[in-house]
């Protein structure tokens, strides 16, 4: 995995998060989620679903006790809704 190795390049992870609860800040670019160069925002200039998700399991692999995932929107939606609506689900 791709992920994995260019962490690993750096050191890994296991280090920074082995034991720790972790907290990882999406990038959801605000509320407007209008499509960019034809693609739905989740494809494009938002973190894309699976790419939050293999960052998560890599960090459970590498020890962590927790991951959060947050962001702050503009809005009252849920972080599902946000992603849901910028079709990065």
């Amino acid at each position: 995995m791709a992920l994995k190795e260019a962490f690993d390049l750096i050191g890994g992870l296991g280090l920074l998060v082995r034991h720790k609860s972790v907290t990882v800040k999406l990038n959801l670019t605000g509320a407007d989620f209008s499509p960019f160069l034809g693609r739905p925002a989740g494809e494009t200039m938002m973190t894309h679903a699976s790419t939050a998700l293999a960052l998560g399991a890599l960090l459970f692999e590498a020890g962590a006790r927790r991951v959060r995932f947050v962001e702050s929107a503009p809005t009252r939606e849920t972080l599902e809704g946000l992603l849901v609506r910028g079709g990065g689900t």
